[in-house]
């Protein structure tokens, strides 16, 4: 009986390592910061990289300082090569909401949070663009308009 579990355990390994990503393309790291035109972090909210052409769409989440890292499988595994369109979708609840206000840059940091322009949550209306190059980036700026 032992034999016959070493002679199929070559053939689980080989699965399990098909499983996990062999011949994907590679991956780099990709973080930064989100910030308005203002200045101003963007702050509860999501970012995820649209490839033009095709493939899958690494995301990250937006900390309180504007900071994030993308991932692709995993949370911060990174982005393929290639261009994308940068989507950013911020999540508030529903008594924030009635506690912001659209700030001009006259206005910028006078106490209410600025608001992700709705433009910004589709890949045909982004208007932001980004593209990974091998060996990835740890500073990337991506920024946005208010609402």
């Amino acid at each position: 009986m032992i034999h016959r579990y070493s002679q199929s355990l070559p053939i689980a390994l080989l699965a399990f390592t098909i499983g996990c990503g062999a011949g994907r393309p590679p991956l780099y790291p990709v973080s930064g910061t989100v910030r308005f035109t203002t200045g101003e972090p963007v702050r509860n909210a999501t970012i995820e990289f649209v490839p033009k052409a095709s493939g899958p769409s690494p995301r990250g989440r937006i900390d309180a300082d504007g900071n994030f890292v993308l991932g692709t499988y995993k949370n911060d595994d990174g982005a393929q090569a290639g261009d994308y369109h940068v989507v950013v979708v911020q999540a508030l609840p529903p008594d924030a909401v009635a506690n912001t206000q659209m700030l001009g840059d006259e206005h910028a940091g006078h106490g209410r949070m600025q608001v992700v322009a709705l433009k910004h949550a589709s890949p045909s209306t982004s208007g932001v663009s980004y593209t990974v190059t091998p060996p990835g980036v740890q500073d990337a700026e991506i920024v946005v308009e208010a609402r």
